[in-house]
């Protein structure tokens, strides 16, 4: 790991995109929260933050592809470890650039399928925040359920990846 914490900012790979993109989705962030990524400020525009990374990858995408229909989405299980503060930052990040959200943490018109609320904090205690008005026995069956194997590989089965599929494919028939 170099001091560059987001290998789709500090290796350039978004200018790959094609300028004549019709859509783009932009859905990154998720292991900043494992790799404690230092938050900055909404104005950063150094890729060593997690606002200044967000900043230089859309700013490039405005100016590149200004035509391209721009979603974001807000990943479900962002901020196991520090709550909603980096999927706030991803909400307030697109509203900064005008940019529609899927917001897989709290939209309560998506079902839902794994790991869309709190987590625990390093010390122990729990954190509550997302989509809380689920039961929590629920939350844990359906977590059970899609997960790779519960409790020690906790990404999304090939099944949950294609019910995840349909609701992003929704998300973006609406940009």
């Amino acid at each position: 790991r170099d001091d560059d914490f987001s290998e789709s900012t500090s290796a350039n790979n978004y200018t790959m995109i094609p300028t004549d993109s019709d859509y783009i989705l932009i859905w990154f962030g998720i292991n900043d929260t494992g790799n404690d990524a230092p938050l900055g400020t909404i104005s950063d525009t150094v890729n060593t933050t997690f606002y200044g990374a967000w900043n230089t990858v859309l700013s490039w995408i405005v100016s590149n592809v200004p035509h391209a229909k721009v979603g974001i989405v807000v990943s479900n299980s962002m901020n196991w470890k520090h709550g909603d503060d980096l999927a706030e930052a991803v909400r307030k990040i697109a509203d900064k650039y005008g940019f529609p959200t899927l917001d897989l943490m709290k939209d309560k018109k998506i079902p839902y399928f794994l790991f869309q609320y709190g987590h625990r904090d390093e010390s122990g205690s729990t954190i509550e925040w997302g989509r809380t008005d689920v039961d929590r026995s629920v939350r844990t069956a359906r977590d059970k359920v899609n997960s790779v194997e519960w409790g020690t590989n906790n990404h999304p089965t090939a099944a949950c990846h294609e019910w995840e599929s349909t609701i992003v494919e929704n998300f973006l028939r609406t940009l």
